[in-house]
């Protein structure tokens, strides 16, 4: 019975006996889940390299967009970049792939590959009448909130295109930055919902570091609403500020 909280403790100990003292006032955990949070977000689950006999018969399969799905139908989906299987670098693009983008009616790629700027790839993907928004990530970390930003200012500069984001296997990069459009999204509706780990679970955020990352965008975001709403209650329908009682 007390053998799970003896080997948490044990898994812990390294990361408890580095803490430094914890000013007064602070609490003394803290130091210890950002320890923690380092720990996981640099030890990232094992990336699986299927072969190309591994792969589906689906359309998208054949044209290389593995894991292919619409996040919000017919505005924007998700999927491997073309051809992945074990690194960034794997991506090309095909006939079949262009085909199937066609199909789709995919108008805005934004791709988190580590080799976004490859030139063929972004040639060939302009050349086809996409808009190609590059933005590279390694693998198992997070976008920076500039490029959050540079996403979504591209995402919805092109709200009536469908677009299309991808990374390499199409998870974490892709899970994190899709998050981070429906975040900016509902922060845009007048009762926007609250985004929780079950969410960073069912869209494949992989990493602690991608976690953090949301959960940091998210309290910038509610941040900046309670500071619009606050300077929207000083004012009068006139635009006026409201006498202070």
């Amino acid at each position: 019975m007390h053998l799970l909280p003896s080997l948490l403790l044990l898994l812990l100990s390294p990361l408890l006996t580095t803490s430094s003292p914890s000013p007064p006032g602070k609490n003394p955990l803290s130091g210890v889940k950002n320890k923690v949070l380092a720990f996981f977000s640099h030890n990232p689950p094992p990336r699986a390299c299927p072969g190309p006999s591994s792969e589906g018969a689906a359309p998208f399969d054949i044209a290389g967009l593995h894991r292919f799905e619409w996040v919000v139908d017919g505005v924007l989906a998700r999927s491997s970049a073309p051809y992945y299987r074990c690194r960034d670098g794997d991506q090309h693009l095909t006939g079949e792939t262009m085909t199937f983008l066609k199909r789709q009616s995919i108008k805005h790629i934004i791709s988190l590959n580590v080799e976004a700027n490859n030139k063929t790839m972004s040639e060939t993907i302009r050349r086809a009448k996409i808009d190609y928004t590059p933005i590279p990530v390694r693998d198992f970390h997070s976008p920076t909130f500039a490029d959050f930003n540079t996403a979504f200012e591209a995402f919805r500069a092109r709200r009536s295109a469908r677009t299309l984001v991808w990374c390499g296997y199409g998870n974490g990069r892709t899970g994190t930055l899709v998050v981070a459009l429906l975040m900016y999204l509902e922060h845009h509706k007048p009762r926007p919902r609250f985004f929780g780990q079950a969410d960073y679970r069912k869209y494949h955020v992989e990493t602690a570091g991608q976690v953090q990352a949301l959960d940091r965008l998210q309290a910038e975001l509610t941040r900046r609403r309670a500071q619009g709403q606050g300077k929207a209650k000083g004012k009068d329908v006139g635009g006026k500020k409201k006498p202070k009682f």
